[in-house]
């Protein structure tokens, strides 16, 4: 044979012998690729953890200080823990929220009170108030329960 047609064969195996390996390259590349997005949208799900967790103790705080509304303070934290920690729905300490947020959910709220005649609006304050009234102690005493349980 001769030595020329021996070295193109030579080279042919080796480019040949060069695919398998380029192509396990290429699958390490995408495996690296998956990875970090998994790590990124792990990272990104624990920062909104951290920020729903933040949410909920500013508005229990708040609670406790008398600057928000209770019935307010209660939708939103509701809906927070929804998100958060939705196995804290079964805790009878933050039962209130639920109960506050069932009695209210279908009252108008943001820019949807302003599309209301003002004395149905003023009716439906009244009951606001009324619930507020009757939940106070309970929203309080769980709002305190929250701010310890988040300290921890």
């Amino acid at each position: 044979m001769e030595s020329g047609t021996l070295w193109a064969i030579v080279i042919l195996l080796f480019l040949l012998s060069m695919i398998p390996i380029l192509k396990i390259r290429g699958s390490l590349t995408t495996i690296a690729r998956v990875k970090s997005g998994e790590q990124q949208i792990k990272v990104e799900a624990e920062q909104r953890k951290v920020f729903l967790k933040e949410s909920i103790d500013v508005l229990a705080k708040s609670i406790i200080d008398e600057q928000v509304e209770y019935s307010e303070a209660c939708m939103r934290i509701k809906i927070l823990i929804d998100h958060w920690d939705s196995t804290l729905h079964s805790d009878e300490r933050f039962g209130v929220f639920n109960r506050v947020y069932e009695k209210l959910e279908n009252h108008p709220r943001f820019g949807a009170r302003k599309q209301i005649d003002k004395r149905f609006l003023r009716k439906l304050d009244e009951e606001r108030h009324r619930i507020e009234l009757a939940f106070k102690d309970d929203i309080k005493t769980a709002a305190k329960a929250l701010v310890t349980l988040l300290a921890a």
